[in-house]
């Protein structure tokens, strides 16, 4: 399927339910049309589960002329909501609207690819996260961990302010090169928010040792023993290990974050040892973080459960918006977003 030709301005899917969340999802896709004057494609879609129920299922054993009369009235009762909103839309925001049935994941990566979106924007309930119920905070997983191009998660709890002052951004980094195209989307979006935002360059170290507990200090004494390592060797060997990740984290940037620097943007680099999940949860709450931005890794396939070799924990714990960003070789096409 090819996709068509990227809008100059840029184009969102703004994938709703119209469920609880739908208010504060629409709120926060108008934040971003406004400030990169991107146009918003708002897609909604009925899923077709009935087609082929199974036992134990409320559709089991219904007859299939009913379940398609089910399928049509919730499409319709779709299309009048969605026209609903988008008469509703400011007269300064360019909108569409589209309802149809199938798969929603697919369904909407097939959208995004066919109208040549920079963006899929969701909602999720932030009190169901980890639930992995299809009322929680599956679809979006589904989206963050199979789409070709950014996912902006948000929700009634943690809206998407594209207009705030001092828009803080926290770029998690494993070093990892599935994760630089996330690094360069973070570097990007902060440089063209422009001056007065705040981007928080975040490498994580993980630490097994807590963990391990005391069967950690059984195996030190082994190795040391064997090695003749000593206290101060030890100490010179984690400081040199420090200073390398702490280079090779001002290094990934490069070109884009010059850009954002020139832009304004205050860029600081953090470099911390621990529990992956729990350090990054601590950064953004300490920092304030608007906006968390992770890579997607395709980590032994296990979809949707784990995004990446970070704790699932960590992406929605600190209850923020997410920026999840797939591996340069998994996008589309190269269209950043916002465009340049």
């Amino acid at each position: 399927m090819a996709p068509a030709s990227p809008s100059t301005k840029g184009l969102a899917l703004i994938a709703t339910a119209f469920d609880a969340q739908t208010s504060a999802l629409v709120a926060s896709a108008l934040t971003l049309a406004r400030r990169f004057q991107v146009k918003l494609r708002f897609v909604s879609v009925v899923e077709t589960q009935w087609e082929n129920p199974v036992i134990d299922t409320p559709y089991y054993g219904v007859s299939p002329l009913v379940l398609s009369e089910v399928r049509e009235q919730e499409l319709e009762e779709r299309r009048g909501k969605m026209k609903e909103l988008l008469a509703k839309l400011p007269a300064d925001v360019v909108a569409e609207g589209d309802v149809f049935a199938g798969d929603a994941t697919q369904g909407l990566i097939a959208d995004a690819i066919v109208h040549g979106a920079n963006l899929v924007m969701t909602a999720a309930n932030i009190d169901s996260y980890g639930t992995f119920t299809p009322r929680g905070f599956s679809k979006a997983m589904s989206l963050m961990a199979e789409a070709p191009l950014p996912v902006l998660v948000t929700s009634a709890q943690a809206p998407f302010d594209a207009g705030k002052p001092g828009f803080s951004i926290l770029v998690s980094d494993d070093l990892q090169p599935d994760t630089e195209e996330a690094v360069r989307r973070g570097y990007e979006l902060a440089a063209k928010l422009g001056k007065g935002t705040k981007l928080h360059h975040l490498h994580v170290h993980g630490d097994f040792r807590e963990a391990l507990g005391s069967v950690w200090s059984e195996i030190r004494t082994a190795v040391e023993a064997r090695l003749g390592t000593t206290e101060g060797a030890r100490d010179r060997i984690l400081a040199a290990e420090e200073a390398a990740r702490l280079e090779r984290l001002a290094e990934r940037p490069g070109a884009y974050g010059a850009e954002a620097k020139a832009a304004g943007v205050e860029v600081k680099r953090l470099s911390e040892i621990g529990q992956v999940g729990d350090a990054i949860h601590e950064a953004a709450v300490d920092i304030g973080a608007d906006l968390l931005v992770f890579g997607r890794h395709k980590w032994l396939r296990a979809r949707p459960f784990i995004i990446g070799r970070v704790p699932l924990t960590a992406m929605l714990k600190a209850g923020r918006p997410l920026l999840v960003v797939p591996a340069g070789k998994d996008l589309y096409a190269p269209v950043a977003f916002p465009t340049r």
